[in-house]
């Protein structure tokens, strides 16, 4: 069409205006990858996990609802639930709790465990 400009001289144009933008974008991750290694392998990771995960407060409460997973390949208390388990009877054993209830598919083992 006459007076429109050349297709080569359009895309030249997107080119210019796309690139600093991907330049930028480059710049903000490869930052965000220097701060992630940082962190990981500083002592920092502990600092962070403390603060991420707040105080440690005992449970308490009428009812403790023990969630069992499922039994091991021997028809036995699996390794989640044992630690669930456990968990739970020293919560049970420290007062915070007046009863227990299991459920779940490993609820047989867990409650002979307890």
């Amino acid at each position: 069409m006459p007076g429109s400009p050349p297709f080569h001289r359009l895309v030249g144009v997107r080119k210019k205006a796309v690139r600093p933008i991907g330049r930028w974008l480059g710049r903000v991750l490869a930052g965000i990858g220097l701060i992630t290694v940082l962190v990981i392998s500083t002592l920092m990771i502990g600092w962070w996990a403390r603060a991420y995960s707040g105080p440690i407060e005992q449970p308490k409460g009428d009812v403790l609802i023990l969630l069992s997973a499922a039994a091991d390949d021997r028809g036995g208390i699996s390794y989640s639930s044992y630690w669930r388990a456990r968990q739970a009877l020293f919560a049970w054993q420290t007062g915070g709790f007046k009863k227990i209830v299991i459920t779940g598919g490993g609820a047989p083992a867990s409650s002979t465990f307890s």
